[in-house]
């Protein structure tokens, strides 16, 4: 409702005061004509006197019609269209308005003043209408529905939306770049620009718009694997690949991620992914699914798993194993033989590695190793996503990195004694193995290659991380690399008693 204040009463006669006082002016010259032509001219005609009255008379509803037309801009289209809709009102419309109120004035004049017959003129009018409305009655039809449109807004410019067709799967989906009065323009994710009419988007399609209301936008993935695979663990390296893609922009970070069992086939089991984005906000859904595709097959790959496919084959002999055990000597060697740190290692040193490495699990948030503890073991992560932490200049603890399967961590305190540089906790449930400094006592004494392949290996890891925690320049590094290694070599000779 509007509440037509003395500030909006002053607003509105100021834009239409000259119409309201040529109105007046007319007005009371009709009404006063005869006055008029007995004070100026003593005997004038009659036919003259009745000429200037109907003159004046056809004057009062051209002027009126003017004043109407302005006062329907005014309130309509104005007060209406622009400041409670917030949109421009459509030309035609504003034209179609002028065009009635001045066929209005004319049937006015004709049957006040003229005292005609308006029968015929408005039976040929209703023809005449009847035609122009079949003839244009899609355009019509465009332009009732983009008024509704514009109403109700389903959409904005620069909203992303998915049209569906109604009965049938398809569907696009694009930026909405412009609406007019008879159709809408979307610009697709490969930058084509769409042309819908508005009717059609009225009546035959469903809308999704993914920016009105709530941005975040839930979006699903499944992945089968064998039933061989234990549920619990599926799920963590799963887990685990979604929340390392999550680290990009444009996933909602504050939403954790799920995953499900969504179901069971002949192929094995479906687990049902779910991960919350902002649609085009950093990242498209196309790019989301590519990156958590992406990083959990990784994630899949290192855990020793291989998606489901149709199985025909028959075996006469032992059945194959499709899929690693961690529990298994054999399984374990393939999985440190990944590891650039133990790929100097014969096929005995690393059958004695993993015959002496200790399984443990994590939950969530987990404490693995905290910052500034002693420790003597270093670890390999095969399940799940570790977090790295350390203390800001606030000396609050940041997450600087994160450690993915397959990935070692704490080998400086096994190898040298020193403590531990960082916290690292777990992001997920996770599972790693955990070597002892015992392990490799025999080992490094053994062979001397061994302490000097170990030690550049170390040197690389450690200078990367060091230029991570305090920003060093890669000239330093070049520099420092040939000390720091011989420094490090030192360290482990020394700690494990090696002259």
């Amino acid at each position: 409702m509007f509440v037509l204040s003395f500030d909006l009463i002053l607003l509105m006669l100021s834009r239409i005061i000259y119409s309201i006082i040529s109105f007046l002016i007319i007005l009371l010259i009709w009404l006063n004509v005869q006055s008029i032509f007995d004070y100026f001219f003593i005997s004038s005609d009659t036919d003259i006197r009745n000429t200037v009255s109907l003159v004046f008379q056809t004057l009062v509803f051209l002027s009126g019609a003017l004043l109407l037309n302005q006062l329907i801009n005014y309130f309509l289209w104005k007060r209406i269209f622009e400041q409670r809709l917030k949109t421009q009102a459509p030309k035609i419309l504003k034209d179609l308005s002028m065009v009635f109120v001045i066929i209005l004035a004319i049937t006015c004049i004709a049957g006040i003043v003229f005292k005609q017959s308006l029968t015929g003129f408005w039976a040929t009018s209703g023809v005449t209408a009847l035609v122009i409305g079949f003839a244009l009655r899609n355009m019509i039809l465009d332009l009732f529905s983009g008024i509704a449109l514009n109403i109700e807004k389903p959409y904005s410019i620069g909203d992303w939306i998915e049209i569906h067709q109604k009965m049938s799967a398809e569907e696009a989906i694009g930026e909405v770049v412009e609406i007019s009065w008879r159709a809408t323009h979307i610009r697709t994710e490969d930058n084509t620009v769409m042309v819908i009419p508005n009717s059609i988007i009225s009546t035959m399609v469903i809308i999704t718009n993914f920016w009105q209301g709530n941005a975040e936008t839930r979006y699903e993935l499944f992945f089968t694997l064998d039933f061989s695979v234990p549920p619990d663990k599926a799920k963590r390296v799963i887990l685990a690949g979604i929340v390392e893609a999550m680290e990009r922009e444009g996933f909602v970070k504050e939403r954790f991620p799920q995953v499900l069992v969504d179901k069971t086939s002949e192929l094995g089991v479906t687990y049902k992914v779910r991960y919350w984005i902002k649609p085009w906000k950093g990242i498209s859904p196309s790019q989301a699914t590519d990156e958590v595709n992406s990083k959990v097959l990784k994630h899949i790959w290192h855990a020793g798993i291989t998606l489901a496919y149709p199985k025909e084959d028959i075996y006469y002999e032992k059945m194959p194993r499709r899929h690693l055990d961690n529990d298994l000597i054999e399984d374990r060697i393939a999985l440190i033989s990944k590891i650039d740190l133990f790929s100097n290692l014969n096929q005995e040193e690393k059958e004695r590695i993993s015959s002496s490495m200790a399984k443990k699990s994590y939950k969530k948030h987990d404490m693995i190793v905290s910052l500034g503890e002693e420790g003597s073991s270093m670890f390999i992560l095969i399940e799940g996503l570790l977090d790295v932490l350390v203390y800001d200049h606030k000396q609050e603890l940041i997450k600087v990195s994160q450690i993915t399967p397959s990935q070692h961590f704490g080998e400086m305190s096994m190898l040298t004694g020193e403590v531990r540089s960082a916290t690292v906790r777990a992001a997920v449930d996770s599972v790693v193995f955990e070597i002892t400094k015992d392990c490799f006592n025999d080992l490094l004494a053994s062979r001397e290659e061994i302490i000097e392949f170990i030690g550049s290996r170390i040197t690389e890891r450690k200078l990367v991380n060091d230029r991570i925690l305090s920003n060093l320049k890669d000239g330093e590094l070049v520099i420092s690399k040939d000390n720091y290694k011989k420094s490090i070599i030192s360290k482990i000779r020394k700690f494990f008693g090696i002259s």
